[in-house]
């Protein structure tokens, strides 16, 4: 029995790999942004003891970009509980989009799919506000507030009713 090879990934992204059967992709310029936010940053991190600065900017860059990503699975996870094929995650300079195959077929399903990347989002900056105020500063404290603090906003502006917001989505649901 032979596997045939996945399929190439769409023109202007690159394959990370598969997870559960869904292509991880990314575009160039997550990676470009990426390495801008950390030049940009690092000079923050310098008068941190222990660490190199450039090491300490990544992590500060990379956690949000984790933080979509998860926000991303959680729609994932819901579609497929519904028995929706999902064919892709794509990380991008702005976020995160996932390719679900078909419609929902009921306002619930859509309702719950397209809520679960905000309400992931939330819980993430809810928990790493929380988390940070038990802290005494420092960079770990810093890392982990700015990622509340981004998700936080994540959760928020993507709830708008709007183009290619998660709320556009929650709004269809609700009016179907």
């Amino acid at each position: 029995m032979s596997t045939s090879p996945p399929p190439a990934a769409p023109s202007g992204t690159w394959r990370l790999g598969r997870i559960g059967g869904v292509d991880l992709l990314v575009k160039p310029s997550i990676l470009l942004m990426g390495a801008f936010l950390v030049a940009l940053f690092a000079p923050r991190f310098d008068d941190r003891s222990g660490g190199n600065s450039y090491a300490l900017a990544a992590a500060f860059v990379l956690a949000p970009y984790v933080s979509v990503f998860v926000h991303e699975l959680a729609h994932v996870y819901v579609a497929r509980r519904f028995g929706m094929r999902v064919q892709s995650v794509t990380l991008h300079l702005l976020g995160g989009e996932t390719l679900i195959e078909g419609e929902s077929r009921t306002p619930w399903q859509e309702l719950a799919i397209s809520i679960a990347g905000p309400i992931t989002s939330l819980a993430i900056g809810l928990s790493g506000r929380s988390i940070s105020q038990g802290m005494d500063g420092g960079t770990t404290h810093d890392i982990l507030y700015s990622v509340a603090y981004v998700n936080l906003l994540v959760a928020i502006f993507n709830m708008q009713p709007g183009l290619p917001h998660d709320g556009r989505r929650v709004f269809r649901a609700i009016i179907w």
